[in-house]
């Protein structure tokens, strides 16, 4: 969540682009591993206000805890297929 820049707009708050490097740290998310889980990350955004802070540190916790990761052994199951070979499909 941040604050519009202008004179104009300055007290609209709107969703950002991304996570800020702090905020990703204090919610104990690693760079990386958001991009994998789907959260933008934003390395040049920087936190002015601690209000906005910890907003999103909690906006990314509650998103961390409804997330559904699928087990490690179900994903090296399916690296395990065997291809099929000397099928004679026939052509039509």
């Amino acid at each position: 969540m941040v604050r519009c820049p202008t004179v104009r707009y300055h007290t609209k708050v709107q969703v950002g682009r991304g996570f800020s490097l702090e905020e990703l740290r204090v919610a104990g998310i690693h760079k990386k591993v958001a991009r994998t889980i789907s959260i933008s990350v934003d390395p040049r955004r920087r936190n002015k206000s601690a209000e906005f802070l910890q907003a999103n540190v909690q906006r990314l916790k509650e998103y961390r805890a409804k997330l559904i990761l699928s087990p490690g052994s179900l994903l090296l199951q399916t690296r395990e297929v065997v291809q099929l070979k000397n099928l004679n499909w026939p052509l039509s």
